[in-house]
């Protein structure tokens, strides 16, 4: 008897969160996945069912392909960056820096987290900016003037730029988590 209450307060107390999943996770896709057989637009009073069509002209369109491979450039940047990075910058912040400065630096890494994208984007179209950008600024200074460019208005260096910022925003909250569980480790 007793096993068997326990069996259902845990369903109780699990029920709530599965249901939530179920409706704002699982029930979008589902919906995604039967939408994107039919074919219609605003203008249409009904959705035409087309099959694998929408599939077979993504996969035959050139923009799909790049946007794919820009993702997945992304997403590994950010795996080697936002975690090999961090934890070696972690690594270093804990054994190397006195305890004193341990606290600016944390605090140093952690504001490009608690910037917002909308500002974070403004400051880096200010960085990027092709005539009085600090980026190519001081690419001339040091003589690397050849390398400046449109940073974000050139297609072989968009991407790389939208990552970099990205990474400058998520490194330093992935480096203090890291700190706090490198912490936890007994000695």
């Amino acid at each position: 008897m007793g096993a068997l209450l326990t069996r259902w307060r845990t369903v109780v107390w699990v029920l709530p969160a599965v249901l939530l999943l179920l409706v704002f996770v699982y029930y979008p896709i589902a919906d995604n996945l039967r939408l994107s057989l039919f074919s219609w637009n605003a203008f249409s009073p009904e959705p035409r069912f087309v099959g694998l069509d929408n599939y077979a002209e993504a996969f035959g369109d050139p923009v799909f392909w790049r946007a794919l491979l820009n993702n997945v450039a992304y997403a590994v940047v950010s795996l080697v960056c936002q975690a090999g990075v961090s934890l070696v910058l972690a690594a270093l912040l804990e054994e190397l820096v006195g305890r004193r400065l341990r606290g600016l630096l944390r605090t140093l890494y952690f504001i490009p987290a608690a910037t917002s994208i909308t500002v974070a984007g403004v400051l880096f179209s200010f960085l990027y900016n092709p005539r009085y950008g600090l980026v190519n600024e001081a690419l001339q200074a040091v003589g690397l003037g050849h390398l400046a460019r449109a940073w974000i208005g050139e297609e072989g260096s968009a991407i790389w730029s939208v990552i970099a910022m990205s990474q400058w925003q998520g490194i330093g909250y992935t480096a203090v988590l890291f700190v706090v569980a490198i912490q936890r480790i007994p000695r």
